[in-house]
């Protein structure tokens, strides 16, 4: 329960508006229940990849440009030492 500490009110908000938006969507727009139930599957798969993984911070793990950076390192204090 750490991770969700403070965050209870934008939660409850998020998941409120949510809900607003399936009633909205089922009633005026007539979309139906499976196709909204399909397209949140589809929706949360990627959001909890995001929430279990850092929401994208870095923290600690080496990025593209950092590879990168480390590899023409590596290359220039090779080609110096032969």
């Amino acid at each position: 329960m750490d991770a969700l500490e403070g965050k209870a009110p934008q939660l409850r908000t998020a998941l409120l508006t949510l809900a607003g938006v399936i009633v909205v969507a089922v009633t005026l727009f007539r979309v139906p229940l499976a196709t909204v139930f399909t397209l949140g599957v589809l929706l949360i798969c990627p959001l909890l990849m995001v929430g279990m993984h850092g929401g994208g911070h870095a923290g600690g793990h080496a990025t593209h440009a950092d590879e990168s950076r480390a590899d023409r390192e590596a290359h220039s204090e090779g080609g110096e030492s032969s």
